[in-house]
């Protein structure tokens, strides 16, 4: 069963890291293959060659329709039994006149109060329509979607997964922070993803440098990169806390961070179901996070984690000084973030659930 995946952005954001742990997922199973296609060239590219996923880069545009041409030439070459989008709806009308199941997998906030994706409905019920299926990431996508009138019968909901073994390592605390320069007596607060609007990354550096006025034992570090990187580097220098705020780029062995960090800072406005959280819940971090969509399925407040009102920096501070000068706290939360993940997001669990879906796709069920 071969599935094409069209990808628009190259760059190693959470969707893309997630579409490489679902591939090396499958590694070993003979009855599913996936090829990609990306619209533009980046990192993303290279880490499908290491895999020996097929890749090719089709530069196309919504500005120029004609770009798609050479795509279409391309499917109609390949003969997928699935299409599997995570972004270029364009490819769902392609797919349905070529008469290919076409399932897209929704994983942006609908909520129209935080400028989520897709701000008309009746965009998402045409663009639902081409597809034979709609996968929803999280309870709060589902809803959301229902809501704009898309027909339940065209949604799917599989929740995102998570590589346990990979995270939970507290015995490697020592080394990885020795490998990543960490002073042993510092509190280590990690902020992990794309630095993009939806991230909110500027509330994180506003409650570092409110948490840092109370107590300089803490260390803030960012991993990712994007397009607000510059202007999140120059609020750290306004606020004269460069020296405590450290940026990092994405990197391959991320676990890393995790192993070193004593605590997550999750700070974006809306989130379907990030896969960091569900990292750091893995690696058993003490997570603050803010409580929007798909987030509250995962952390339960005051119990898997604890959550703040989105954007309100203080509160966010309050929680993470409030969290680090409890050890019973911490300690509680992050065993119950751990025990939530291996119970609900397991990548056995998951991994099933994509796979019968793809069969019934191939198979024409609807």
């Amino acid at each position: 069963m071969k599935i094409l995946v069209p990808f628009t952005y190259a760059e190693l954001g959470g969707s893309q890291v997630f579409l490489l742990k679902l591939i090396d997922a499958f590694d070993g199973d003979r009855e599913v293959s996936f090829s990609v296609v990306l619209f533009q060239d980046g990192p993303l590219s290279g880490e499908l060659k290491r895999r020996n996923v097929p890749c090719s880069v089709i530069h196309c545009s919504m500005s120029k329709p004609w770009t798609f041409l050479p795509l279409i030439r391309m499917i109609r070459q390949e003969k997928p039994d699935v299409i599997y989008l995570h972004a270029g709806r364009i490819v769902a009308l392609i797919a349905k006149l070529l008469g290919i199941p076409c399932v897209e997998r929704i994983n942006m906030s609908r909520v129209s109060s935080v400028r989520g994706w897709c701000s008309k409905p009746w965009i998402d019920r045409f663009c639902t329509s081409l597809n034979t299926k709609a996968l929803a990431v999280s309870s709060a996508i589902e809803k959301q979607m229902l809501d704009r009138g898309v027909k339940p019968e065209k949604l799917v909901m599989i929740r995102n997964f998570v590589e346990l073994d990979r995270f939970y390592h507290p015995e490697k605390k020592a080394e990885a922070r020795k490998m990543l320069g960490i002073p042993d007596d510092k509190k280590l607060v990690i902020n992990v993803g794309r630095f993009m609007a939806q991230k909110a990354q500027q509330d994180f550096i506003a409650a570092a440098a409110d948490v840092l006025k109370k107590d300089s034992s803490f260390l803030f570090l960012l991993i990712g990169d994007g397009p607000c990187k510059e202007a999140l580097q120059q609020q750290a220098e306004h606020a004269g806390i460069t020296e405590s705020v450290l940026f990092l780029p994405s990197r391959r062995d991320v676990e890393v961070v995790y192993h070193a960090a004593d605590f997550m800072l999750h700070t974006a406005h809306w989130a379907p179901l990030d896969n960091v959280l569900l990292e750091a819940m893995a690696a058993g971090l003490p997570l603050i996070a803010s409580d929007v969509d798909g987030t509250k399925e995962a952390v339960h407040d005051g119990e898997t984690g604890l959550l703040f009102k989105a954007g309100d920096t203080s509160a966010a501070a309050e929680l993470l000084l409030k969290t680090a000068s409890d050890p019973e706290l911490s300690l509680r939360l992050g065993k119950a973030a751990h025990d939530f993940v291996r119970r609900h997001h397991s990548l056995p669990v998951v991994c099933n659930q994509f796979k019968q879906m793809f069969l019934d796709l191939a198979k024409g069920k609807q």
